[in-house]
């Protein structure tokens, strides 16, 4: 029983860090954002950003996870997730709107009893 309610705790956990990072992002707060990564963390967008300095330097564009879209994996400290997410956008120049659809695929990793991406 005690490891199915850590197991549960570690799902939900999981799920808060990425509406967490979601979040920071629709915030338009890139170092907010780039905490949710792991020191040396890296994170895999158009391009590859490591650490969270360069990750914090990236456009931030806004997303709307939907918990009931992310399927995980346990496996000890460490955990694989994949989730669908939309994002809507105003274009700056234009005010066109930007549709955007994707998947996140995060590997992630207990630091300090808290998950990272």
């Amino acid at each position: 029983m005690e490891k199915t309610l850590q197991e549960l705790l570690d799902l939900r956990a999981i799920e808060q860090l990425m509406v967490r990072y979601a979040d920071r992002i629709d915030a338009n707060d890139p170092q907010g954002a780039a905490a949710s990564f792991a020191e040396g963390g890296i994170g895999k967008y158009w391009g590859e950003c490591r650490e969270r300095k360069e990750i914090a330097a990236r456009p931030l564009r806004s997303h709307e996870p939907s918990p009931v879209n992310v399927r995980i994996h346990l496996d000890g400290d460490q955990a694989t997730a994949m989730s669908y997410v939309y994002a809507f956008h105003r274009l700056a120049d234009t005010g066109d709107p930007l549709h955007d659809w994707g998947r996140w695929v995060d590997r992630l990793v207990r630091v300090d009893w808290e998950l990272a991406l």
